[in-house]
């Protein structure tokens, strides 16, 4: 039986002789040590659009509600029967038109007997005056026929003004909006005949939040868009010096021109007051990012091709994007791959031509409550 130490020499002698001969083998050539330039990490590829900023004409945008340049409730000065009603609901007219027609009754007979007795007063004055004047009549007693001369002189002016009021005409144009009378009613003294509204030019009331009214100023354009479908220009004429004191706004109104009387009131509009002028730039709001402290922001590129994130804020959102505020006045905009690099790292740069996607300056909004 061999020993066992010998059994070990041999043992180690065929594993010397196994390393010395390579039966373990070249390393594998992926087992190799990477040289330094194969350790550095690959750069992404993004793509740019390099923008300069625009000028952006910021805007008040606030709901309101259009009421008529005038509105008057036309009532009788006299009591009396409608013998005539001449217009109808509906109806334009112009200033001085009649609208409705009192019946005369019996005062030309009252007319006629004032005149009569007024002539009288007015000779037996006369004779009185001339009899005063040798000292055949007393002063009092010409005092007398000069009183009654004058009470009868206004009961005639009074008959006469009571028939000029039976004619009823439109104070000034407009449209008739509710009769309230018919022909053969009687009306009492203040009686309402019908309401009245001049609808041109309109006025849009819209209420101003008490941090917002120092941006206004009278006489700016403002663009109104109408409940019905329309948009018409319109210019702010009024700013109530006094906020209500339930909600803290400010009464505003703008007046816009309205010659056909398309536009009724009393229905809603919407009102867009220019207000600052302020620089931006005009993105797809797909390429808005966040950081690590929750800013909203957009991610340029430097002249070393370095990533950078600028906190931007949105000054303007439309259907085709969205004005922002906060990037340098010109920028190289990350449009795509933005999603895949961080502030700081390195990238490849493939530039898009900014014709493709430039925008002209627009008008912008401020985007907030009224209230």
């Amino acid at each position: 039986m061999k020993k066992p130490y010998l059994i070990a020499i041999a043992m180690f002698a065929a594993l010397v002789i196994w390393m010395a001969t390579g039966l373990l083998g070249k390393p594998d050539a992926t087992e190799q040590v990477q040289t330094p330039a194969e350790k550095t990490e690959k750069r992404v590829l993004v793509q740019t659009q390099t923008q300069n900023s625009q000028p952006v004409q910021l805007e008040l945008t606030v709901q309101g509600h259009v009421e008529p340049n005038r509105e008057v409730i036309i009532r009788s000065d006299i009591a009396g029967r409608v013998q005539d009603v001449l217009v109808e609901d509906g109806q334009h007219v112009e200033a001085g038109t009649l609208l409705v027609r009192f019946d005369m009754e019996d005062r030309k007979s009252k007319l006629a007997k004032e005149e009569a007795l007024l002539e009288s007063r007015r000779q037996a004055y006369s004779r009185t005056e001339k009899l005063g004047n040798v000292n055949f009549q007393s002063k009092s007693a010409i005092e007398d026929a000069f009183a009654a001369l004058k009470e009868a002189e206004a009961n005639v002016a009074e008959i006469k003004n009571e028939i000029n009021k039976l004619e009823v005409r439109a104070p000034f144009a407009g449209v008739v909006d509710r009769r309230a009378v018919e022909k053969g009613a009687y009306l009492l003294a203040n009686g309402e005949i019908a309401r009245f509204v001049d609808n041109n030019p309109l006025k849009v009331v819209v209420p101003i939040a008490q941090q917002n009214i120092k941006q206004l100023s009278k006489g700016v354009t403002s663009e109104v868009d109408f409940a019905i479908g329309q948009k018409r220009p319109g210019t702010l004429k009024f700013i109530s010096p006094l906020a209500n004191e339930q909600t803290r706004t400010f009464r505003v109104e703008i007046s816009v021109d309205n010659p056909g009387y398309e536009i009724p009131a009393g229905i809603s509009a919407e009102v867009k007051i220019p207000t600052s002028r302020v620089s931006g730039h005009f993105v797809s709001p797909a390429i808005l990012a966040l950081d690590e402290q929750g800013r909203m922001g957009i991610k340029t590129v430097d002249d070393t091709s370095s990533v950078i994130f600028n906190p931007v804020s949105i000054i303007q959102a439309t259907k085709d994007g969205i004005w922002v505020e906060g990037l340098p006045d010109s920028a190289r905009i990350i449009t795509v791959g933005q999603g895949f690099v961080e502030a700081g790292a390195k990238v490849d740069v493939a530039e898009k031509n900014s014709d493709e996607t430039h925008r002209a300056a627009g008008v912008a909004s401020y985007i907030g409550s009224s209230q």
